[in-house]
């Protein structure tokens, strides 16, 4: 018989209630070449920092990189840190539903970019999971691996 847990574990728990979450800074603060926003919330054991750059206009397609992480002041090791306290399916509802607060006030957006974190070596897990997610939020979506220069490839989603 097949355990329930391993069946969650093997397609993401989307009936997860996402924790609350608010806008840290200005939704348009501007830096040279991009609007971030930073988006905060908290778990039962950590607390968390989403932070989104909408890149638009020009020959660039419209694009959204997502960054999100323990908080630094926490734990040093913020994006790396395992954290592995049961809260798995929330943070992930809750980071969806940022991107997709995000996504409604920016419509030109056609493009997401991140680049999942590895735990050790060539862990792929946190990449497996966020894919399950992407694909089960666009189930159309074109998703493709671009070199970034680092370990960690950039995941690019392309919306259709």
């Amino acid at each position: 018989m097949i355990k329930l847990t391993k069946i969650l574990q093997e397609i993401g728990d989307s009936t997860a209630k996402p924790y609350p979450f608010q806008v840290k800074s200005s939704p348009d603060q501007e830096s040279d070449y991009a609007k971030i926003t930073t988006y905060g919330f908290e778990s039962e054991h950590f607390p968390y920092t989403v932070w989104l750059a909408t890149f638009e206009g020009g020959d660039e397609v419209d694009q959204m990189t997502v960054v999100f992480f323990v908080n630094y002041d926490v734990h040093p090791e913020g994006d790396t840190v395992v954290t592995n306290k049961g809260e798995l399916y929330r943070v992930m509802a809750t980071v969806s539903s940022i991107i997709s607060a995000e996504l409604r006030r920016r419509p030109n957006v056609d493009t997401l970019r991140f680049s999942p974190s590895k735990k050790q070596g060539d862990d792929t897990s946190r990449e497996n999971l966020y894919l399950k997610y992407i694909s089960q939020a666009y189930p159309n979506a074109e998703i493709s691996r671009e070199a970034n220069g680092s370990r960690n490839d950039d995941i690019i989603v392309k919306f259709k």
